[in-house]
Order: C-alpha cells, then structure tokens, then sequence
C-alpha cells in the first residue's frame, strides 16, 4: 500500500543518509552487548571503536541543526517569515508517533515500571528527570532545539543572514560557558542530557545551514578547500580519542570540537565526489540511516536477548570469537528489523498524513532543498 511506502522526498541526499548511518551505527556500537574476543588486540580495538559511540549522538545533532535549520530558513527566504506553529505541528507529527507507539510497548509489557518513563516522555522533559526507556534523552533535546529555533528565526526574521549568525554564536557562547560552568562543579551527568549545555552542535549545524543558503559562493569555497576539511576531520578524531574517556575534558572541549567537527564533516561528505560513493558499504549506511530514527528507538530491545544467547552459546563450549560475531550480528539484525519495521508501519503513514493535512510550505519546496530533513 502507499501509505506504507516511504515518502519521496525531492533531492533527497545519500551523503546525508550516508552520516546518519554513520551516525546511528556508532550509537549502536556504544550500546550495544559486547562479549570479548579473547583476543586482546581485537578486544582493545573494540573497545576504543565502543568508547566513540557516544560521538554518534553529537553527529546527529549537528546534522540536525543543519537540516532542520534549513527547513525554516528556506521558508524565511521565499516568503520572509515562518509560520512557527505550523513547523512545530510538522515536527510533532513525524517525532511523536514512532515515539509514543515505544510507550505504548512498554507500557503494556511491562518491563519497566510506568513511573520511569511514561509521563517523563509524555512531557517530554526525559533528559531532566530520567526514563528508564535511556535512548529517549536526546530526543528531548531535540524537541526543545525545535521550539527555540522556530521562535528565535521567527524573531530573527527582518534581521540580515550575517546578523542571524551572529546571534547563534552568542547563544553557542552563553550554553558552552553554562556547560563549562558545570564540569567544573561536577555535573557531569547534566552536561551529557541536558538541553542547555547540548546547543553547540545544533547550532553550529544552523550556521552551516545559514551560509549553504544565504552565502552559497561563501560554502563552495569552504567545501573546495579539502585540505582545511581533512585537516578539521583529523583534529575532530584525535580530540575524541584523548578526551572520550576523560569526562570532564570530553564534556567541555570534546564536545565543542565536536560540534564544529561534525558539522565541517557534513559539508566534507556531502560535497564529496569519491568513487566511494558507490560502494555496497556506503549505500549500506546509508540505507540504514533512512531507517535511523526507528533503530534509534527500538536497538535497546536487542541488548537484553543478546545476553541470554551468549549465555547459552558459552554453556555450549563456544569459542569466545565465534559468540562475539553472533551476538552482534543478531543485535544488528534485529535492531535493523524493527527499525524497518516500525519505520514502514508507524513513521511512514503519519508523514503521509501529516503532508495530506499539513503539506510545507509551497514556496520554500523548491529545488534548494538538499536536506531530507520534513
């Protein structure tokens, strides 16, 4: 049926499909069982790819910034100013389903008591007061990045573009001097969930959306300087690998060079003409990444079966090696499985939906819309 079908979207981009299977594969490696090998060289590379997952999450917040930004500029520079409600309506309806259907699962298989979760995601305040459902943080931060962006560029809109990027740096300034403030009396945990401590990479990914529509001429130069985007993505993973597991340097400086990193590497990936490109790995990723919500919602279902199987192929006389492949291979499989699943089952029809009784705005549908991102 094709209501069940995936939405097309106008110029959708596999580079930007392509980093949010990066993105969600990361997560995945950071939360995922991960038996050890016996093997220690194999086991110590494991563990340093698992302590980058946590990066996963910063790479989809810039993306973010970068592609829901762009949603509202588009629209502020084809009819001078956005309707904010609207947006927030079109937000809601492509976030809550997917989301609220994972309550409902877990409300009646009761595996986590209701108190831990329900009204936390109802409300939407998670990465405040907790959930036991722990993936669910982000998506909090998400949602209050949406309400401020719509209200700060509809308050932005008789301002110049140069004046819009100015005002971003300032809010980046006050919520990287907050986070700073923090580490140093030791809120770590907040620093990590917390909407305003976590601004820098949404942020950064809008200033990155501001100058690829309003200064194309100005983000073609940046995008053919290779070097300097070689040299930022070599920077961005050295300060992962001294800071990641290191909280307080992660949080302060790992977190900001992160969040100019990642978004240096969007304009790197999607500009990029490797032959790369059309590899069966590459468009692997990127097809999980179309995907990537649903996976994000439901991978934590695969964790605890995960543990019973390698329990049971242990107590079998199992090599350790041959458990490792298992249990990941059937933590992706089934992570993959429902996120296609409730992606064709739940996300899908509501974005139909949704585009029959809230299509975008007309205007700003053009064919500047790079960015998948409705």
């Amino acid at each position: 049926m094709k209501l069940f079908s995936q939405p097309k979207v106008a110029n959708r981009r596999i580079e930007l499909d392509f980093l949010r299977g990066l993105a969600i594969l990361l997560v995945l490696g950071l939360h995922f069982n991960t038996p050890t090998s016996g093997l220690y060289f194999l086991d110590k590379a494991i563990l340093t790819v698992k302590s980058f997952g946590g990066t996963g999450v910063n790479l989809f917040f810039a993306l973010s910034g970068f592609l829901v930004g762009g949603l509202l500029l588009k629209e502020l520079k084809a009819t001078g100013d956005i309707n904010a409600p609207r947006f927030l309506v079109r937000r809601a309806i492509k976030i809550w389903p997917p989301l609220y259907f994972l309550l409902i699962v877990h409300l009646f298989s009761g595996h986590h008591p209701i108190s831990t979760f329900l009204w936390q995601n109802l409300f939407h305040v998670q990465n405040y007061f907790g959930s036991s459902i722990n993936q669910t943080w982000s998506l909090a931060v998400e949602e209050h990045f949406y309400i401020f962006l719509a209200f700060f560029i509809s308050y932005q809109a008789k301002n110049p573009p140069k004046k819009i990027i100015f005002n971003l740096l300032i809010v980046i300034v006050i919520s990287v001097s907050l986070r700073l403030v923090a580490v140093n009396y030791g809120y770590l945990d907040a620093t990590f969930r917390q909407t305003q401590y976590r601004m820098d990479s949404l942020l950064f990914g809008v200033i990155l959306s501001v100058v690829h529509i309003y200064y194309k001429e100005s983000f073609d130069r940046l995008a053919s300087n290779r070097l300097l985007l070689n040299i930022s993505f070599a920077v961005l993973v050295l300060t992962i690998f001294f800071t990641v597991n290191n909280p307080y340097l992660d949080r302060s400086i790992g977190y900001l060079v992160q969040a100019i990193g990642f978004t240096l590497l969007i304009v790197q990936v999607v500009t990029s003409k490797s032959i790369l490109k059309k590899s069966i790995i590459y468009r692997f990723i990127a097809w999980i990444g179309i995907y990537s919500y649903g996976i994000y919602l439901w991978h934590s279902v695969s964790v605890g079966p995960s543990k019973k199987i390698q329990q049971i192929l242990f107590n079998q006389g199992y090599n350790d090696l041959v458990i490792l492949i298992i249990v990941m291979l059937f933590q992706l499989s089934l992570s993959l499985f429902l996120g296609y699943v409730t992606s064709t089952i739940i996300e899908w029809p509501s974005l139909r939906l949704r585009d029959r009784f809230y299509p975008s705005t007309k205007k700003s549908n053009n064919k500047e819309t790079v960015i998948a991102a409705e």
